[in-house]
């Protein structure tokens, strides 16, 4: 018989010996979104041998503009993919927000933008991508139909509906039909809501890439031949379509560019160069600068805008960015952005102030262009031809020639004109 001491010593033991035993639980490795980009073959089996090999589920997958996927991946496996002869590069996700407007209010004025550059007279015959936090598919005013939902689950299992607001105005000024209160430049064009931005505005470069992908991907069978995009953040271009920086979002333009679709986008709401953020510094897009006009009308003798102290009437908005290089400037334009009013989810109107608000103005002009056959489906001529039919209306009769600050040396641009409707704004 073991002596009382020694027994329970040796139960003790025994414990010990038990709990060291046990497995030890592991702790989950934090992770990190994640692009990646694939070498030639199929994107769809590389994928998923990748996925089998080093544990993970991709999140979007990239056939079109890219070919390759977004995940959230560990270190570990990071560092695996890397050195994988299936992947070429391997990037780390980055978040993008809305050109945040500047002003709000409810009001509902007639728009002046689109009279200030000829619009409101025909729809474009061809389809125009909002590539933004989607569209009110419910309101009346708008031709809009769902393309893709790229929010974090919730692909392909949800329309492409507005939970902001930001979208569905864009989509206004673009085509809002007449009797609306707010017929847009190009009233009635068909739209594709392409939702890359949540509820609050936000997003990431991996849901913009799906959202260009399925835009790239669709545009031929759709008719989409004009993308609005009206959101960006800090970067600058390699002027080589991200190769040389390896820049994704960069690389998914120009292979949509590539295959026919013209992207417009916003300069930017810092009032500094615009050489400091993407997309608007790539050379493959036209890229929109804003003015203030309070009254539709040439000669710069108009009221200060009513929802904006600091504005004046036919002058680049004070916070608008602007070109300060003469590659970007070769790719910009001007367009009002200032007390926009245009449509709201729920079937209402709403007057907002930004570089957002003056892009798709000028998306309009390029997709009347392009319906007419002015421009060519090949963006870099149809870019060059909208800029070139600015320039021509550019005098001091229809305000201040190229809206340039020749003091600081800023560059707005010209002023974006609807050549194709072939009449004064009243």
């Amino acid at each position: 018989m073991i002596p009382t001491r020694l027994a329970a010593a040796a139960a003790l033991l025994g414990a010990a010996v038990v709990a060291l035993a046990l497995p030890t639980v592991a702790r989950a490795e934090p992770t990190a979104s994640t692009i990646v980009t694939l070498r030639a073959g199929d994107p769809a089996r590389a994928i998923a041998a990748l996925e089998r090999a080093h544990g993970f589920r991709a999140e979007h997958r990239y056939t079109s503009s890219v070919r390759g996927f977004s995940a959230r991946l560990s270190a570990r496996q990071r560092d695996a993919l890397r050195s994988d002869p299936l992947v070429a590069s391997v990037h780390d996700d980055q978040a993008v927000r809305l050109v945040t407007p500047v002003a709000v209010s409810r009001r509902a004025d007639v728009p002046t933008g689109v009279r200030r550059i000829g619009g409101g007279a025909a729809a474009a015959s061809v389809a125009v991508a909002v590539i933004d936090t989607g569209i009110d598919l419910r309101h009346p005013a708008l031709n809009a139909s769902s393309g893709v939902n790229c929010i974090a689950g919730k692909r392909r299992t949800s329309p492409a509906q507005d939970d902001h607001g930001h979208g569905t105005h864009v989509a206004g000024t673009i085509g809002a039909k007449p009797g609306s209160g707010v017929a847009g430049v190009a009233p009635g064009t068909k739209l594709y809501a392409v939702k890359v931005l949540d509820a609050s505005g936000m997003g990431s470069v991996a849901q913009v890439i799906c959202g260009i992908d399925w835009v790239t991907a669709n545009a031929k069978r759709l008719g989409i031949a004009v993308a609005n995009l009206s959101f960006g953040g800090p970067g600058t271009s390699d002027r080589d379509c991200g190769v040389t920086s390896g820049d994704p979002l960069h690389e998914a333009i120009c292979r949509s560019s590539e295959a026919g679709v013209t992207y417009v986008v916003a300069a930017g709401n810092d009032g500094v160069d615009l050489a400091g953020a993407v997309p608007a510094s790539y050379p493959e897009v036209l890229t929109v600068t804003a003015i203030s006009d309070s009254d539709g009308r040439a000669g710069g003798d108009g009221r200060a805008p009513s929802c904006m102290a600091g504005e004046r009437d036919d002058a680049p908005a004070t916070f608008s960015n602007y070109a300060t290089r003469v590659a970007d400037l070769s790719h910009t334009v001007a367009a009002p952005g200032v007390c926009i009013t245009s449509t709201w989810p729920g079937g209402r109107t709403n007057t907002i102030s930004g570089t957002s608000m003056a892009t798709p103005h000028a998306t309009a002009v390029v997709a009347l262009c392009i319906s007419s056959g002015r421009c060519s489906r090949d963006p870099d001529r149809a870019i060059r031809t909208v800029i070139a039919d600015a320039q021509r209306h550019a005098t001091e009769a229809n305000g201040y020639e190229g809206y340039d600050d020749m003091r600081s040396v800023r560059r707005y641009g010209p002023l974006v004109w609807t050549v194709t409707v072939r009449r004064s704004p009243r």
